[in-house]
This record gives structure tokens, sequence and C-alpha cells, in this order.
């Protein structure tokens, strides 16, 4: 690695560790609803994206592929239909659960 690749991974996780101080600092962390549920702060988006997020792994971006050079394509259709589940709970049930103040641990 050169001195720019560094450089620029220091620097953007120096970025990421200010920003994460800058929202993180007026959290109640003390309690478990403040651990574990960001004080009920959350938008539907911001969890919507965590749970796509939470799907996405290696396991999706190396075994997959490794699948897929195997047995075809047929492996890629769990990642769609898994997709289209979190889609369909993000925007459905996501904002009930919010309403109602339900809280699930997955």
């Amino acid at each position: 690695m050169n001195s720019l690749q560094i450089l620029s991974f220091v620097g953007f996780t120096l970025l990421v560790a200010v920003i994460t101080w800058w929202k993180v600092r007026k959290t109640d962390t003390g309690s478990q609803q403040g651990y574990f549920l960001a004080g009920r702060s959350l938008k539907a988006p911001v969890i919507a994206a965590s749970l796509m997020l939470t799907n996405l792994s290696t396991e999706q971006l190396v075994g997959l592929s490794g699948q897929a050079y195997k047995s075809g394509m047929s492996g890629m259709g769990w990642e769609v239909t898994s997709a289209v589940t979190l889609i369909f709970l993000a925007l459905i049930f996501l904002p009930r659960y919010l309403k109602r103040g339900i809280a699930t641990i997955p």
C-alpha cells in the first residue's frame, strides 16, 4: 500500500469516528432501551436501511458468486426473495411497529 491509501483509510476512519461520537454523545446508553433501540430516536428509513445492510455480508458477496459459478443462478432466488421480504417488512410493518412502540431484537 502506498501512503495515499493509508492516509485515505486513516482519514475516513477518523471521519466515521467523529461522526459517530457527535451523534452518540447525547444519547442515553445507560439503559437497555437507550442502548439497543437508540432511545427510540431512529426513523423508519434508517431502520429499513439497517435491515437491508444487515442482509449484505461477505457470504452474499463471495459465497453466492461461488455458488452461482458451481450450480447456476438458482442460488440467487434466496437473495431476491429475502430482499423483497425485507422491503415489504420495512415499508408495511416497520411504521406500524414504530407507531405502537413495539420492539423486537432479531
